[in-house]
């Protein structure tokens, strides 16, 4: 039963990818761009900005958490 339930699944996924892939206009399979460069270059800093200001607040929470523990 397990096997069955497998194909026919997998049969589901692979019916509708190719009806979406019909459903494209043209065989593009991407958009064109339309947002300038510019902001992507902003969204990776500020992304990138906000992950290293995440590990420096855990770390220095962390040496915190160390530092009253040896105090006490």
């Amino acid at each position: 039963m397990k096997t069955f339930v497998n194909y026919v699944v997998a049969t589901w996924l692979a019916l509708t990818s190719l009806s979406a892939l019909a459903a494209l206009e043209g065989g593009q399979l991407a958009p064109e761009p339309t947002v300038n460069v510019a902001w992507v270059g902003v969204f990776l800093l500020l992304f990138i900005g906000v992950c290293v200001f995440i590990g420096v607040a855990i770390y220095r929470a962390e040496g915190k958490r160390k530092q009253d523990s040896n105090e006490s």
